[in-house]
């Protein structure tokens, strides 16, 4: 279940138990022996927040003050100024003030590879990775098109003024400028640690993982940071928590500044002596605007793709969901193309009724709240150069469309619809016939039922209009019964050409139809598609592995013992565990050597254990596949996939000590909530997990 963004509507500015003054800035004429902490939050790509942000700067500076400028996170998208460049004019508005620290929320982690469209649709852009634009980057010359014949230059970028401090997140290196957990700083005399903290719900709203499995990012729960092991810096006076987290709290920090994800813009000030460490609030009035940083957010500005609406909700472009359920962004997408039809393509049969599919495949990227431009529009539905396209098909087509569309977990063929409702049992087996590229022909139709179709029951042997994009209706994915269809001359075809795609029409069904803004109607899936996940003899209602059961059949990381049988208590052994994470991942193909002296190639999991062993998950030239598989061998894996992050403290459990080699592993399953023991005080590491077991590790660390 997706976790929802946490819905603070308050910021907390917590000054250890001081109550704070609240004056005009500069409120004294002499800032000597000072310093200020500037911040701002949530700000979202308001360029014209940051010319006054300067002027306050040099303000306390020319008073005497030693200034830091720092920023609570979501500073790097939200606006069309922002979004069109994917943050690259925020992050030089931001170095031309001289911003310090930075904490990363949302706005900064829905980056991933900072790329639109494809190069085989001849429409690829490269920007800037967040990493990139903190660190810097090389000129990149890079192909638009899948042959080359079209490149084009990402110039050469310099390092941003501000560093990023995140203590609670693992984000993938080269993509993401995660920083370091803490740093410190001093100034005037007074050293300062930074830290900051991301909401942990920030790891369900961006898309899941690489096409190794590898996750882009992981946040842990927010804790406080520890400033004791600093190597050459200074232990700090005071420590100042930048946070999005929704924490407060003394124990966070002696300044704590947190701005909710889903909270509005905030700043201020921080006054400390230097001598009494006394700490002031005090407000901003931003009256004037440093005239040259006030000229770069009016290019930046004036660079800003169109706005082609607003959106006030997330829709969901997460690969996990689209491929395998229903999502708001299937449903919004599937929405517009019924409007579409019925208001823009001429020569439809109004008698009969009008249904949508779009792909899951090209629902691949979120949509989020703020301005939506063409660059945020064309990131979230890449595909489509073909146009839409009209189709009268029988019931019985449609039925075999929608089982041939779901034959797999994790088929980007998967068919989000509008226009009629199904039910999906996972429960029932696929019944694969002739090879169709990567897929196969419904040879029968068992694991789909349409419950109904524009309200009504739905008829295999009537017919219905279906509209969907052109590159379904080529046969491409799991779409073969369209190309059929018109091969056969057995459907009346309407093709509106390439003029207008499927993102053109979610534009104009947004502006026309919602009045230019996705409001609460889209804030999650709307029922029209029932998932059953596949059932046990064995495996009773309630029991507390049920779910994870399910979900890892559902989602071919295991099959049961046997068809009615799944055997929980059964123990498991190194290739068992090794080939589930394999599957998890998505079975990455591997082009490595056989290393391992006892596997010949032809063991059923070969390919897990060669990748296991390129993850560095094993190691040595023996596979060792009948091992036991440990409690403590599960989560080490989980851990070392999510980047082995070494947090804090000791495990509270009697049989784990601090220098077991899968100490830290063991607290960060308890911190991630994918254990919490085999009782309070043990956790047996050296037990041998059984199926149950395993399968709920898989799915609290994959799923939840």
């Amino acid at each position: 279940m997706k976790k929802a963004l946490s819905l603070f509507l308050s910021v907390l500015l917590l000054v250890s138990a001081l109550a704070l003054p609240a004056a005009a800035a500069p409120a004294a004429d002499s800032y000597e022996g000072k310093t200020v902490i500037i911040y701002t939050g949530n700000v979202r790509g308001d360029v014209s927040v940051y010319p006054r942000i300067k002027a306050a700067r040099d303000a306390y500076e020319a008073a005497g003050a030693s200034v830091y400028v720092v920023d609570t996170g979501n500073y790097l998208q939200g606006s069309a100024a922002a979004n069109t460049d994917r943050g690259a004019g925020i992050t030089d508005l931001m170095s031309a003030v001289g911003y310090n620290f930075t904490a990363m929320g949302l706005a900064e982690f829905s980056y991933t590879d900072a790329t639109t469209g494809y190069p085989y649709h001849g429409n690829f852009t490269r920007y800037y990775t967040q990493s990139q634009l903190c660190n810097g980057a090389e000129e990149l010359t890079y192909a638009q098109n899948r042959d080359g014949s079209v490149t084009a230059v990402l110039p050469a970028r310099s390092v941003a003024s501000f560093n990023t401090v995140a203590s609670n997140v693992i984000a993938r290196t080269g993509i993401y400028s995660q920083g370091v957990s803490v740093t410190s700083s001093r100034r005037g005399g007074l050293t300062l640690g930074f830290y900051g903290l991301t909401d942990p719900a920030v790891e369900q709203n961006v898309q899941d993982a690489d096409e190794n499995g590898v996750p882009y990012v992981s946040v842990l729960q927010p804790r406080p940071a520890e400033f004791s092991d600093l190597g050459d810096m200074p232990a700090p006076q005071l420590i100042i928590c930048l946070s999005n987290a929704g924490v407060s709290g003394s124990e966070y920090g002696d300044i704590v500044i947190d701005a909710p994800t889903a909270g509005s813009m905030v700043m201020g000030a921080y006054v400390i002596d230097h001598e009494t460490l006394a700490i002031t609030h005090e407000e901003l009035v931003l009256n004037d605007a440093d005239e040259t940083v006030a000229a770069l957010a009016d290019q930046v500005q004036a660079a800003a793709g169109d706005v082609l609406f607003t959106s006030e909700v997330i829709l969901n472009g997460s690969d996990s969901l689209n491929w395998n359920g229903e999502s708001n962004l299937g449903d919004l997408v599937t929405d517009a193309l019924v409007w579409y039809a019925e208001n823009f393509i001429d020569g439809i049969d109004e008698s009969l009724p009008l249904v949508a599919i779009q792909n899951g495949g090209n629902c691949d990227q979120f949509i989020y709240t703020g301005d939506v431009t063409e660059t945020d529009l064309l990131r979230a539905l890449p595909f489509s150069p073909m146009g839409i396209g009209v189709l009268t098909v029988t019931g019985e087509q449609l039925l075999e469309t929608l089982e041939a569309a779901s034959q797999c977990a994790d088929c980007p063929g998967f068919a989000q619809v509008s226009g009629l409702s199904y039910t999906l049992d996972l429960g029932q087996d696929y019944d694969g016939g002739a090879a169709y590229g990567s897929y196969y022909v419904a040879d029968s139709v068992n694991r789909v039922t349409i419950t109904s179709v524009n309200g009504q029951p739905f008829d295999p042997a009537s017919r219905y209009t279906l509209v969907c994009d052109n590159f379904l209706m080529n046969g491409s994915d799991t779409y073969y019964t369209l190309q059929n269809i018109r091969d056969a001359g057995e459907g009346d075809y309407i093709n509106n050409g390439t003029g207008v795609r499927v993102r053109d029409a979610v534009a104009m069904y947004v502006e026309q139809q919602l009045g230019g803004v996705i409001g609460e109607e889209y804030a999650e899936p709307q029922g029209r598609i029932t998932v059953l996940l596949p059932s046990f003899e064995d495996v009773a209602d309630g029991v507390w592995y049920h779910d994870a059961v399910g979900w890892a059949a559902s989602r071919g990381i295991t099959t049961g013992a046997t068809e009615t049988a799944f055997d929980p208590n059964a123990l498991c052994t190194r290739a068992h565990i090794l080939t589930f994470l394999w599957r998890a991942a998505g079975q990455p193909d591997s082009m490595l050597e056989n290393p391992f002296t006892d596997l010949s190639g032809s063991e059923y999991y070969y390919s897990a254990a060669l990748w296991a062993y390129e993850q560095d998950l094993i190691e040595g030239s023996a596979f060792d596949a009948d091992a036991p598989c440990l409690r403590s061998d599960v989560v080490t894996y989980l851990w070392q996939l999510s980047g082995s992050p070494v947090l804090s403290g000791q495990s509270s459990f009697d049989d784990v000590s601090a220098d077991a080699p899968y100490a830290h592993a063991v607290l960060w399953a308890v911190d991630s909530g994918i254990t919490t023991g085999a009782s309070e005080t043990t956790f047996e590491p050296d037990g041998t997990c059984t199926r149950a077991e395993i399968v709920t590790f898989l799915y609290r660390h994959f799923a939840l």
